[in-house]
């Protein structure tokens, strides 16, 4: 009597730590949750609004995406309200709602769904849906307001409601009313590089400045990173590396003020020569289809505009 042998083979991991995909997802629930709070209370209902519109946006698209593909819903492992949670996190807090459910559509059904779901995709679905709306709508994402504005728990910044695809009001007026004293709509990079203005390290670190919702408070972001490490869901060695990476950088190729100031660029642009616009170039392979020469002329009138370069 023969008798035959079954080899079972399976694809790795084969040791598992016995954490399920959704216990580790709430944790990273968890450590989020306080830079979601003070978002709220460093820019008001509008963070409030952004955020949740991107979390409920996220899950109902991971549902319908996986409904359409005959697949049992996924939404149960808390992947998707992560990505909702990052990406509201890294959006700015005036940003526009329906602008919000864009990014999370471009975030879930292109950036994840579309490579097969959790454990599939090839980038950060909430960075693809940041990606998308960066270069969509470049003005509206770079658009920020100051911090602790006045009445911001009661009324909603002025572009958070904005009707899709319309213009929205311009905020100067609204931040010129609802601004304190001390604080700036621009960025600590903006204010680096366009203003050579350096922002105090302690508001760097306690994050009381304007800036992505998620993103002012360096603290928080520690925090939260120390409490996965410490639940051994994270590996300390990768923000580690990233940090030294930086640090390495900043030290070897330091900030330096621009070189070339902005009158001696406007000098250069008021020269004659640097004013005329190109309108082609002649050479033997035209000779032989006149219709094509170009006029090299500098270019006169009002249809012709100069250009500055």
């Amino acid at each position: 009597m023969s008798t035959s042998t079954v080899i079972e083979v399976r694809t790795a991991p084969h040791l598992h730590s016995g954490s399920s995909v959704d216990r580790i997802m709430r944790n990273v629930i968890y450590a989020l949750l306080p830079m979601c709070f003070y978002s709220v209370w460093l820019f008001g209902i509008s963070a409030a609004a952004l955020i949740a519109t991107t979390t409920a946006a996220c899950v109902l698209i991971e549902y319908w995406s996986c409904r359409a593909s005959g697949r049992e819903a996924t939404i149960g492992d808390f992947s998707a309200a992560i990505t909702g949670l990052l990406l509201g996190l890294t959006l700015p807090p005036g940003l526009p709602l329906w602008m919000a459910v864009v990014g999370a559509f471009i975030a879930i059904a292109p950036g994840k769904m579309i490579f097969g779901g959790l454990g599939f995709n090839v980038f950060n679905p909430a960075l693809v849906g940041r990606a998308f709306l960066q270069a969509a709508f470049p003005t509206a994402i770079t658009t920020y307001t100051p911090a602790l504005a006045l009445h911001r728990l009661a009324e909603f910044i002025p572009t958070t409601l904005a009707i899709p695809f319309l213009k929205a009001a311009p905020l100067k007026d609204w931040i010129a009313q609802v601004r304190i004293d001390g604080f700036t709509g621009a960025t600590p990079l903006m204010l680096q590089k366009f203003d050579h203005v350096t922002t105090d390290p302690w508001t760097l670190f306690i994050g009381t400045r304007a800036g992505s919702s998620g993103e002012t408070s360096a603290l928080l972001i520690l925090l939260g990173g120390g409490y996965l490490i410490a639940r051994k869901m994270m590996d300390w060695r990768i923000p580690a590396a990233m940090l030294l990476g930086a640090l390495i950088r900043r030290r070897l190729l330091p900030l330096r003020p621009r070189e070339i100031s902005q009158p001696a660029v406007r000098a250069v642009l008021r020269r004659p020569h640097a004013r005329r616009p190109l309108h082609g170039h002649r050479s033997r392979r035209f000779a032989r289809h006149p219709a094509r020469h170009v006029d090299l002329r500098p270019a006169h009138g009002p249809h012709h505009r100069a250009h500055p370069f």
